[in-house]
């Protein structure tokens, strides 16, 4: 009888501590609910099987362009591109409001209003899990922009413009655009998608006014609100968008003015959670979808609302996070990828933001026209160990136009890096069968510090116009000790690049001298193995004609005839 009497008390016992287990489990429910709803879900599904899409039929879900891209990119078609199952999304359906899919991470964007949903969700067999990227507000006021723009600031400008290019010589001369623009590369034929947070009066600026003329802004989506007019938000992506097709006769110049563009609006000035980074994700995928050459964003995601969610620096590896994972997934589909830094460099994070520890994407900080590095760009390195940030560009007093036409000043990675992605577009246009990867490796190799990479600059400022002689191969014989060099281009208006491939580091004395053998301009170059190229614009104030550059190694000479023709 003490026996069994023991036993009932055991049986008493397990049972009292299961039905305390579920009281655990139903009071986690309960404050879960309380803070987590209605919210913003990834739902994210163990696999693609019973769909309706097939990797045979690739024209259901993506552009002939896009196709196009792979294909020059011997980039094949695979599961990732197949859209998430319709049978999987009907089960949805039940329980909420689906905004979007996701091809590249099988996942569907849901709001869920309550924890029933939350855990009939969990049940299901397709499902693998669940993840919370933030609530869903019930009234939006207006308030100051927040983490994209931070630490940038604006102002008019305080000296005079340069003259042709006017505003933006400076920042394009650093970049070695100037001979690319001269030489018919201005981005004609290349399709940019820039993933913002609005492009205020861009269907109506003046200096967008040849781009429209042309159709060149093919399309616009609005992610956060959909069916929303992106040209009545915010102005940030306005201003990207001038540093690269900007055009004010004499007044104003953009890295690439002949560039198409598909303008998309994923990120909420409004709040800031993670749900903005799977609008990017959806962005992302439709620019590929739609056949872009290059996506550049210039948003940052490190620190949410809701401090639960803020992001650390020990997911800054590429593939914690989701707006880094479709980052790196946009440039496995042959997607040039460039985003900003960050600006952070003054602040306690200090490191560059998300996505720019994505694998292979192009994370830019920031310089001023001199090529000085600007204390607000973020640093790196990845937690992993990667170079980041990758390139430098100007984004201190960088030049901007607003959507009324107004040319003025601003700081910030966010301006540095469109510049960077309309540079590249001039060089996708002069190597049009070029891979992103060679013509990432090409912008690489013709930074100012590629040999020696730091977590400041990176591998430097970048030379557009050397990235294109190395995507062409230019033929200088590096098999001999002789200096071997080429003048490009010759004839010449404002300046030409010296050109040189030396297989050890070598002291070049240059000179320059008219016909009279009168000598008006000198330097001392130093050079180091692989290809370089130096711009001189030594004669630019100087008239048309014949002239003579001698560069001088040691005790050997060698001369050249140029010709300045304007």
């Amino acid at each position: 009888m003490r026996n069994v009497i023991k036993y009932f008390t055991m049986i008493k016992k397990s049972t009292f501590l299961g039905a305390l287990s579920l009281m655990v489990i139903f009071f986690s429910v309960s404050l879960f609910a309380q803070s987590h709803f209605p919210g913003n879900y990834a739902v994210y599904f163990t696999d693609k099987n019973s769909s309706t899409f097939s990797l045979n039929k690739p024209l259901e879900f993506l552009s002939q362009k896009s196709l196009d891209r792979r294909t020059k990119q011997n980039i094949s078609i695979d599961n990732s591109d197949l859209p998430v199952s319709p049978v999987y999304l009907t089960q949805l359906l039940a329980y909420g409001n689906v905004k979007y899919t996701s091809r590249w991470q099988n996942s569907a964007l849901i709001v869920l209003n309550d924890s029933q949903s939350y855990v009939a969700i969990q049940k299901l067999v397709v499902v693998d899990h669940l993840e919370y990227l933030g609530s869903v507000a019930k009234k939006k006021k207006k308030k100051t922009p927040k983490q994209k723009n931070k630490g940038e600031t604006y102002y008019e400008p305080t000296f005079d413009s340069l003259p042709s290019y006017g505003a933006t010589r400076n920042q394009l001369d650093l970049l070695g655009l100037t001979p690319m623009h001269h030489a018919g590369y201005v981005g004609s034929g290349i399709t940019i998608a820039i993933l913002d947070a609005g492009f205020y009066k861009a269907d109506k600026a003046e200096v967008f006014k040849l781009v429209r003329d042309r159709g060149g802004i093919i399309t616009t989506k609005d992610f956060v609100v959909p069916h929303n007019n992106v040209y009545k938000e915010n102005s940030h992506g306005t201003y990207v968008m001038s540093t690269i097709a900007g055009d004010l006769p004499n007044k104003y110049f953009g890295a690439a003015p002949g560039v198409d563009f598909i303008l998309l609006r994923t990120e909420d000035v409004q709040s800031e959670f993670p749900v903005e980074e799977y609008y990017w994700l959806v962005g992302a995928e439709f620019a590929d979808s739609a056949g872009v050459d290059i996506i550049t964003s210039s948003l940052s995601y490190t620190q949410f609302d809701d401090t639960t969610l803020n992001h650390n620096w020990d997911m800054m590896d590429g593939e914690s996070t989701i707006v880094s994972k479709a980052a790196t997934k946009a440039f496995d589909k042959g997607i040039l990828m460039v985003t900003s830094a960050g600006n952070d460099g003054a602040h306690t994070w200090r490191k560059i933001g998300f996505p720019g520890d994505a694998k292979n994407v192009l994370t830019i900080g920031a310089v001023d026209s001199l090529g000085n590095y600007a204390s607000l760009s973020s640093v790196g390195y990845s937690a992993d160990g990667r170079i980041k940030p990758d390139l430098m560009a100007v984004g201190k007093a960088t030049a901007l136009v607003s959507g009324n036409d107004f040319i003025f000043y601003g700081n910030g990675t966010s301006f540095s890096t469109p510049t960077i992605a309309g540079a590249i577009a001039t060089v996708i246009q002069a190597n049009p069968e070029a891979s992103a990867i060679k013509i990432r490796e090409a912008i690489l190799r013709s930074a100012h510090q590629y040999l020696q990479p730091d977590s400041i600059l990176g591998y430097g400022i970048p030379d557009f116009f050397v990235a294109n002689l190395i995507l062409k191969d230019v033929p200088i014989d590096t098999a001999k000790k002789e200096l071997n060099f080429q003048i490009l281009p010759n004839p010449f208006d404002n300046g030409f690049y010296l050109v040189t491939a030396p297989i050890d580091t070598q002291i070049i004395d240059v000179s320059i001298y008219d016909i009279s053998g009168k000598n008006i301009w000198q330097a001392k170059l130093s050079i180091s193995p692989g290809t370089s190229a130096f711009y001189i614009n030594g004669l630019y104030n100087k008239a048309n004609g014949l002239y003579f550059i001698k560069l001088k190694v040691g005790d050997k000479a060698y001369t050249r005839k140029i010709i300045k023709q304007r």
